[in-house]
């Protein structure tokens, strides 16, 4: 592999959630290469929060046992959500209950899902009202999975029509 220009910035943008597939998600997407370039009907289904540069993590950790000959991948991810309502605080309550996908956006417009087999827990969300004025206050949540995958890249395309 060539090595890449000094533009690979980081970071998430935006987090996609959705109640994984036992509860209404047609889920069927087409897999070539490792990107998703078809997903059927699984259209107004993913919550969106869009998060602040460097607060939002994903990661896709990878523990290999050569004596079990296994791969197994732990994808994460971590974020705040500004400011606390009622209506966060409904919608988050019913997503927190619930196995997710979840799919980032980072900060090079490129689109990645976690949990694809087996769908990703919230581990801990935490409502902040912060103690000064300056502090944050909202959501933080934090969520983890295991998986046979790493991430798969999802289309840009497909994305828009998930949250159609």
């Amino acid at each position: 592999m060539a090595l890449d220009c000094k533009d690979n910035v980081g970071g998430v943008k935006t987090l996609y959630l959705a109640v994984y597939p036992s509860n209404g998600l047609s889920y069927s997407p087409t897999i070539a290469s490792g990107v998703i370039t078809a997903w059927s009907s699984a259209s107004s289904k993913f919550f969106t929060y869009e998060v602040r540069q460097g607060i939002a993590t994903g990661n896709g950790k990878a523990t290999i046992s050569k004596e079990n000959g296994t791969t197994v991948y732990a994808p994460a991810f971590t974020t705040q959500i500004e400011g606390i309502t009622a209506a966060k605080s409904v919608e988050l309550d019913n997503v927190i209950k619930n196995r997710l996908l979840v799919i980032v956006r980072l900060q090079d417009d490129t689109y990645w899902l976690m949990g694809y087999k087996n769908g990703m827990d919230i581990t801990e969300m935490d409502v902040v009202p912060g103690t000064s004025m300056a502090d944050f206050k909202g959501y933080k949540l934090s969520g983890i999975g295991s998986e046979p995958y790493n991430w798969y890249q999802v289309s840009s395309g497909i994305v828009a029509a998930l949250l159609a």
